[in-house]
């Protein structure tokens, strides 16, 4: 726990194990909202998918958490800030699931912006 807070620790561990590169995640804020609010001018399937949402909510009301997460991707050597993005989760359920989700939507993006190769 205490080595966490001593930066020239992390630093060191992470050149020592050969790590290019760190990644970051911060919660950036949470809400709950109506799952039929959403931006106007949305798409067909968005709207789409708010409409289904309220349909199968008993309640007839139905909500959702969103939580958003900032990621930071930093190169190790001078520790320069090399990509960083908010991403929306929609009713997280633990961490296994939203790393996962983390994962998926940064690293579209991250091919999106050709800054990784792999598939398309």
């Amino acid at each position: 726990e205490a080595e966490r807070k001593q930066v020239a620790v992390v630093k060191s561990k992470l050149a020592e194990q050969g790590f290019d590169g760190a990644v970051t995640l911060k919660l950036a804020g949470s809400h709950t909202q109506s799952a039929n609010a959403g931006p106007a001018g949305g798409s067909f399937f968005d709207d789409y998918d708010r409409s289904v949402s309220t349909m199968e909510d008993p309640g007839g009301s139905a909500t959702q958490v969103v939580v958003s997460v900032q990621t930071s991707i930093y190169r190790v050597a001078d520790a320069k800030l090399i990509w960083q993005g908010n991403v929306d989760l929609y009713d997280p359920h633990d961490a296994i699931q939203m790393t996962g989700d983390i994962v998926k939507v940064v690293s579209d993006e991250l091919r999106k912006e050709k800054l990784i190769g792999g598939r398309e």
